[in-house]
């Protein structure tokens, strides 16, 4: 242990100034604002954390994460941990894709990714979605890095992000898949059987820890007690259960038959509206019972399970085209759950939260997300072009396992969970960044070859 502690305190020392700078960039939303970014589910995150407290409906590790680099009070050290964190695993991954060891390239990278992607929006929330892109880094440093204690590092970084959201357990599954089927095809990159077991260990202690908290609440050992919920919220949402409702209502009534032309739209409105269809039915666990029924029946019967097929591909497809930022960063005035939570919990929680440009409604969503998406589409245009006019079989690689695993967000969280920019947006700046790097590398190394030319 002390010599893999000496290891990340030698990599970390070495590139101390550009994770640094990258720390500070990454962060440059949260100076904006004035104040870390807070969703409707941040409240639910400290909360849990702070209190020790298992939620019924996600895990508590990033509760847990909150409340220890947050020292219990410090609110900025959460998006400055998060930041560093990324800049740590962008600079190693610079290095092991690219060979790029100027420190100049590092920063620059670092500092356009920051202000010209979503990148810095992610790391100043108050949100586990930072740790989808840091999945993503931590295992592909993981596979392409030499044997030794930095390697363990990357595995024990992509084993936490993973207990930080359930979808991180299905997303590291499936990417892993995409990994082992792209390492067959072009023999670049692959995973080989001893780093496969590995990911395959983290995937199951994490699915372990995550149902043993459970247990440890009281909720049994599972995922979560509610799963069902989010479950019928997404066949709600996809049509799936208009349609068994319509099939199966005259020969087998469900509660829901009552409700079928009530039927929200959009699966978060299932689970969280107050005057919802589910608080008519009693609420979470009033519903299980008859839940549990029509989801194994949409799963083993083959009308339902084609349904299931297409929808998948239609909501993937929809995912990926929602490149936004702004997405459930609503106003939250004084009374409102989420004030009390930041004002209970951190200093300054009060006066500073309540100065912030996203209190004020000042944080100007529209304009960013025109420049985000402009930059997207240049940075990514160009990243390929690049790619292809130059055929670098690195460059090309990056760029189809980066597409892999945004791909594999967009399919997760589009069939399991919903649609939304969020849910996309957190690992799609993955491309422009990807992109960013070769671009960089390309010029840096055009430049050494204009300077080696000699001068008649």
């Amino acid at each position: 242990m002390s010599s893999l502690i000496h290891t990340i305190k030698n990599t970390i020392k070495k590139d101390f100034l550009t994770i640094v700078v990258g720390t500070l960039f990454f962060n440059i939303i949260v100076w904006y604002n004035g104040w870390p970014l807070i969703t409707s589910d941040s409240g639910a995150y400290v909360s849990s954390g702070m209190g020790i407290t298992v939620p019924v409906d996600r895990p508590i590790f990033y509760g847990i994460f909150l409340m220890i680099v947050s020292l219990r009070k410090v609110v900025w050290l959460v998006t400055l941990w998060q930041g560093f964190i990324l800049s740590f695993l962008m600079v190693q991954f610079a290095h092991l894709a690219l060979k790029m060891e100027s420190q100049f390239q590092q920063i620059l990278l670092v500092v356009l990714t920051s202000i010209l992607t979503a990148s810095s929006w992610y790391v100043g929330q108050l949100m586990p979605d930072i740790f989808t892109p840091i999945l993503f880094l931590a295992l592909l440093n993981f596979i392409i890095s030499e044997e030794g204690h930095l390697k363990k590092s990357f595995l024990g970084i992509a084993f936490y992000a993973i207990l930080t959201h359930h979808s991180h357990l299905i997303i590291a599954i499936t990417f892993s898949v995409f990994l082992l089927a792209y390492g067959r095809l072009f023999k670049q990159w692959s995973l080989n059987l001893l780093d496969t077991k590995r990911i395959a260990t983290i995937v199951v202690s994490a699915w372990f820890c995550i149902c043993t908290a459970n247990l440890i609440k009281g909720n049994g050992f599972t995922l979560s007690k509610v799963s069902h919920v989010f479950l019928m919220g997404k066949l709600c949402e996809n049509g799936i259960l208009n349609e068994y409702l319509k099939d199966n209502c005259d020969m087998e009534p469900s509660p829901l038959c009552d409700f079928r032309d009530k039927l929200p739209v959009h699966a978060y409105d299932y689970v969280w509206q107050e005057n919802g269809v589910l608080k008519a039915l009693g609420g979470w666990d009033s519903s299980k019972q008859f839940s549990n029924k029509i989801l194994k029946q949409t799963i083993t019967q083959p009308k339902y399970i084609k349904m299931h097929i297409l929808e998948s591909i239609e909501a993937t497809y929809q995912q990926l085209l929602l490149y936004k930022i702004g997405d459930g960063l609503n106003l939250f005035p004084e009374g409102t759950y989420q004030h009390k939570v930041m004002q209970e919990h951190f200093d300054s929680g009060n006066s500073m939260f309540i100065q912030s440009k996203q209190s004020k409604n000042l944080l100007n969503l529209i304009t960013f997300n025109n420049i985000l998406l402009y930059a997207f589409i240049l940075i990514s245009t160009l990243g390929l072009l690049v790619a292809i006019i130059f055929y670098k079989r690195s460059y090309l690689s990056l760029l189809i396992i980066t597409i892999g695993f945004v791909l594999c967000n967009a399919f997760v969280t589009a069939t399991f969970a919903n649609i939304l920019p969020r849910l996309n947006s957190r690992a799609q700046w993955l491309i422009p960044m990807v992109c960013l790097l070769i671009l960089i590398d390309v010029i840096s190394q055009s430049l050494k070859k204009a300077k080696a030319v000699p001068i008649i």
